[in-house]
């Protein structure tokens, strides 16, 4: 069956898998900011992230069935774009749900410092496959 869900800036599988960025910090519409439009993110200080540190920059992301693992990649990028520094990436969090749905997640604050921008990219693991749907998603960091 292929998904009805269709987001720019998101790369699907051959079956329309996806595994897709649609809030940061609580902002809707992640997959539609460029780098020289971000969102704006803001760190929280409740909650996990997914290395286990109190607080986080909270994600949402969207798949569809079948989206056994999933991981973020995260750089700091100037307005155009491009990569400055090194990449940070999350270990390969275990998801194994079946149907369709969306999970909260929080990123580690240690990633992101205020007043720089960022790309945050998801990548989703389905059977099958031998490359990731993704997507990515421009953010710039208020705190």
């Amino acid at each position: 069956m292929i998904s009805t869900v269709t987001f720019a800036d998101v790369t699907p599988g051959p079956n329309g898998q996806y595994c897709t960025i649609t809030y940061i910090s609580g902002n809707y519409n992640a997959w539609n900011s460029t780098a020289s439009s971000p969102m704006y993110g803001a760190k929280s200080s409740m909650g996990t992230d997914i290395l286990g540190n109190t607080g986080g920059v909270p994600v949402t992301i969207q798949f569809a069935a079948n989206c056994q693992d999933y991981q973020f990649v995260v750089a700091q990028v100037d307005s155009t774009g491009k990569v400055i520094g090194n990449y940070n990436v999350s270990p390969l969090i275990i998801n194994n749900i079946t149907s369709q749905g969306s999970l909260n997640v929080q990123l580690p604050s240690s990633w992101f410092t205020a007043g720089n921008e960022y790309i945050i990219y998801s990548f989703g693991v389905f059977p099958g496959l031998t490359q990731c749907p993704s997507s990515t998603a421009y953010v710039l960091m208020l705190n």
